[in-house]
């Protein structure tokens, strides 16, 4: 059933969207040092990543400027619309002949996939794993493949972003059956729920309160007006000009509209829906990494690797503008980024059985 959910192509990705204020253009460029991975040689470390490049480009600068690194990354980005699920399919096709060394999500669906499908190889990350911060027990549980095909770190938030121009702070939906509001009617907004973490949080509300509630949660959006955009930025933005009042995004997102002076507001929700007993906290989104299954350059991804999992990479990340939050209890404890006190416990299985149904309930009441 499809009650007839207008759909917004902007076409922006993120860093265009970033661009819209000056101040922000020099950030929001792609990674000078690895623009194709058509340049790669032998010795150089091709990365495959939806990680925004205003994030990831100072990373790639670190690794660079240490010494004895010697071997470059060459990255190849997505697009804001089909982020991380473009790159994904790429290296699923090019599983007879891969060209990527290293994935690198900004989201853990994708990456569970991934492993599913043989594309990714287990390796041990030796330094991360002496870390004083695992000291006993190795990396965390929740954050790691049983297979080691994947680690996890470094996560990101489901989050509401409002207008704060045109909403008092009482009338800001807090959680998320105040979206389907009368007095948001048409003023509410969201990216695909095919692609990127817009997927991943459906997925879990499906697997939490099950086909009825949520199907139930989907329908009063519909009616209510619902707007689909390109990507997680292009529904901030879509606030801060006036063409909406509230959407669901990520927090890093949010984040940069605050950032660039745009009269929005971020608030973290529980998991929680109208009509269904089942509770749930907030959704953190960690980024994810991986070794290609038969990359060309196994031992310089192994090192990229290493790095990427350092206290050095968290640290940067919690650090920087997008605010992720840390999974090392040291670094959590100084850099707090948002409010998620009570974030809900996550079975990347689970999410990744349920993904698929999700996004088909998803198209059915939603379209798009």
């Amino acid at each position: 059933m499809n009650l007839g959910v207008p759909i917004v192509t902007s076409g922006l990705s993120r860093r265009e969207a970033l661009r819209v204020l000056g101040a922000a253009a020099a950030s929001a460029a792609l990674p000078a040092c690895a623009p194709s991975v058509s340049h790669a040689t032998p010795d150089d470390i091709v990365l495959y990543s939806s990680v925004d490049g205003e994030i990831i480009r100072p990373l790639l600068d670190a690794w660079h400027a240490r010494p004895g690194n010697g071997e470059r990354v060459r990255l190849l980005g997505d697009t804001e619309a089909t982020k991380t699920t473009g790159l994904m399919r790429r290296v699923l096709d090019e599983r007879p002949a891969p060209r990527a060394d290293v994935w690198w999500s900004n989201e853990l669906l994708a990456t569970v996939r991934l492993a599913r499908e043989g594309a990714l190889q287990s390796f041990t990350c030796a330094g991360a794993e002496r870390d004083a911060e695992w000291a006993g027990g190795g990396w965390p549980g929740a954050f790691r493949a049983r297979d080691a095909t994947w680690y996890a770190f470094a996560c990101r938030a489901r989050a509401i972003v409002s207008s704060s121009s045109r909403l008092r702070e009482t009338e800001r939906p807090r959680v998320l059956g105040d979206l389907a509001a009368p007095r948001l009617r048409g003023r509410v907004g969201l990216a695909r729920p095919a692609f990127g973490t817009t997927r991943a949080q459906m997925a879990l509300l499906l697997s939490v309160h099950g086909e009825g509630p949520f199907t139930r949660w989907l329908e009063s959006l519909a009616r209510n007006g619902t707007r689909l955009y390109d990507g997680n930025s292009a529904v901030v933005r879509a606030v801060s000009r006036g063409e909406l009042d509230a959407a669901l995004t990520d927090t890093d997102d949010a984040l940069a509209g605050i950032r660039n002076g745009w009269k929005v507001a971020l608030g973290v929700p529980r998991h929680e829906l109208p009509g269904s007993p089942a509770r749930a906290g907030e959704l953190l989104i960690p980024n994810s990494v991986g070794l290609v299954r038969g990359g060309p350059n196994p031992a310089g991804g192994r090192a990229f690797l290493a790095f990427v999992l350092s206290g050095e990479v968290e640290r940067r990340l919690a650090a920087d503008a997008s605010a992720h939050r840390p999974i090392r209890p040291s670094l959590a404890g100084s850099f707090a980024g948002f409010a998620a006190p009570d974030p809900v416990a996550v079975d990347p299985s689970a999410l990744a059985d349920a993904a698929d149904r999700a996004v088909r309930l998803c198209e059915r009441v939603l379209g798009g």
